[in-house]
């Protein structure tokens, strides 16, 4: 079958098909005999994924920096009036949320008319200004949150675009690996600065956080943008272009997979108008899914037991306890590799329901840990910030605490921290894939700044520290059982299938025998 055949099969399938049909599959075209063309490689693949991922990397340092900062700030003489002003420091650690959250918002906007290099490129410049502000406030408290909210903003944007620019460059095979290096990238750089601080003070700590922003900005330049924007902008010569690139193939034989991208935003229609989100499930129904997935993901409170490490470490009696929070660090990136080395074997549906158990688990036992310690004597008097160093019970069960912290982390890191951004970058449909995936993000910080800004109010009130982190964990378990129910498994899945599973009038419904025979068949629950 020569290529004018395979695009007249093509057409009549796209004219014949309705929303309840599935496209049937173009059959390649075979290399004859003798072909000197180059065979498809996965080299520049992961290439232009990690060079992305930079943007990640910057994203986990600059959100940790505030960890080993703040005390440095302190001993600084530039800043020994303003020592004991806790509203004042607390600001500095959550500003970057804020200001996250209205990088998530215009990020959506930015990758539907810049495209999602030139988006990524851009948010670097504010990261690039904050950091340097940072290290110019010699003093000067306003400027140092202008750095610090700069530096947020560009965070907000970053965690947006970059799973984005991973899952659309990406072949379905390699979507859910590539999609983790997101989450190692984020975890290497809270290592890198847990690990930086430990030696140095905030302002060189910050002269380090220019290093990858300006690098990617250099390097992003040589990548190319993702094939679907491309299309979706009827540049359908830069798109093959660019997906040859990233498949290492000739031209011609990338016309196969853009035949199928460009059959896919025929369907999609135009731009998502508001109103759409109400009626079609196309839209609603992903949008919930990813909701409701970041809304488990910050409500576990893994940001507040991170914040806290170095108190918790402290009050076990362990000697040097920003040490230990460098292991701690270290055991999430181990398991985050894990994460990505099982990820395409297990899928993601299992590893969230696996990492989501495991985290409620260690959080339990995490509870329990605080609740035998308020059942003991206390030497009064003596603090370590979260918890008061106590004679017994937290000497007797520090073994506990420190147990489920790094078994917390290993979990979560598991599939919590990096599968519901995978999710994300997968089930919205082209012509909503910006504004749901900033609506998403915009959420996503919106949690998070609530779980860190009302942590010590929960463990304040009734709750107490017991109950607030048996509550996380009771959220998680609920979590768990929606993602059982409705979360649709998306391992090795087209995003073009993707979008036509959402699109089924019954989701919950048994497949066809139509739909069970054809090539693409409905997507596993």
């Amino acid at each position: 079958m020569n290529r004018r055949d395979i695009n007249q099969a093509t057409d009549s399938d796209d004219e014949d098909a309705s929303p309840d049909k599935v496209l049937i599959n173009v059959p390649r075209v075979t290399r004859q005999p003798g072909n000197n063309r180059p065979k498809p490689s996965s080299a520049k693949l992961f290439l232009a994924a990690l060079i992305a991922t930079l943007g990640a990397l910057s994203f986990g340092y600059t959100i940790s920096y505030s960890s080993d900062a703040i005390p440095s700030l302190k001993r600084d003489e530039d800043y020994q009036d303003m020592k004991d002003n806790n509203d004042a420091w607390s600001w500095f650690g959550s500003i970057v949320m804020l200001t996250a959250l209205c990088g998530g918002l215009s990020g959506g906007w930015l990758v539907d008319h810049f495209g999602r290099k030139v988006t990524l490129i851009i948010s670097c410049f504010p990261m690039v200004a904050g950091w340097l502000m940072i290290i110019g406030s010699s003093g000067y408290y306003s400027l140092l949150m202008v750095g610090r909210g700069l530096t947020g903003y560009s965070v907000g944007v970053i965690s947006l675009v970059v799973p984005l620019y991973l899952a659309e460059i990406s072949t379905p095979e390699r979507r859910g690996l590539l999609g983790i290096f997101n989450q190692i990238a984020v975890v290497i750089g809270i290592l890198f600065s847990y690990t930086l601080g430990y030696w140095l003070e905030w302002n060189w700590l910050a002269v380090a956080g220019v290093v990858p922003p300006c690098l990617l900005i250099v390097l992003m330049l040589f990548m190319p943008e993702t094939p679907q924007f491309l299309i979706s902008k009827k540049r359908r010569h830069a798109g093959i272009k660019s997906l040859s690139w990233l498949r290492n193939n000739h031209h011609s034989d990338a016309e196969h997979e853009i035949n199928e991208i460009e059959n896919v935003l025929r369907r999609s229609g135009d731009k998502a108008r508001f109103s759409d989100f109400f009626r079609d499930p196309s839209l609603y129904k992903p949008l919930c899914i990813s909701l409701l997935l970041m809304f488990m993901q910050q409500f576990s409170g893994i940001n507040a037991v991170i914040s806290y490490a170095t108190d918790i470490f402290a009050s076990a009696g362990l000697n040097d306890p920003a040490l230990w929070t460098i292991v701690l660090g270290v055991v999430q990136v181990v398991f985050t590799i894990v994460s990505a080395a099982l990820m395409d074997f297990g899928g993601r549906k299992k590893m969230l329901i696996i990492s989501g158990l495991g985290t409620a688990v260690c959080e339990y036992a995490f509870g329990a840990y605080f609740a035998l310690q308020s059942t003991g004597s206390t030497t009064p008097g003596n603090t370590t910030g979260l918890l008061e160093t106590t004679t017994s019970p937290t000497v007797q069960y520090s073994w506990l605490a420190l147990s489920s912290m790094f078994l917390l982390s290993a979990f979560f890191s598991l599939g919590m921290s990096g599968i519901p951004w995978l999710i994300m970058s997968e089930i919205f449909p082209p012509r909503a894939r910006g504004i749901s995936s900033g609506v998403a993000t915009f959420f996503n910080w919106l949690c998070s700044f609530i779980v860190t800004n009302q942590y010590q109010n929960l463990t304040e009130t009734a709750l107490g520290h017991q109950g607030t982190y048996w509550l996380f964990a009771s959220i998680l378990v609920a979590g768990v059982i929606f993602v059982a129910i409705f979360v649709p498994e998306t391992k090795g899945r087209k995003l073009e299938e993707i979008e036509r599973y959402f699109q089924r009038p019954g989701m919950n419904r048994p497949p066809s025998p139509r739909e069970g025979s054809g090539q693409f068949s409905p997507l596993p629950r």
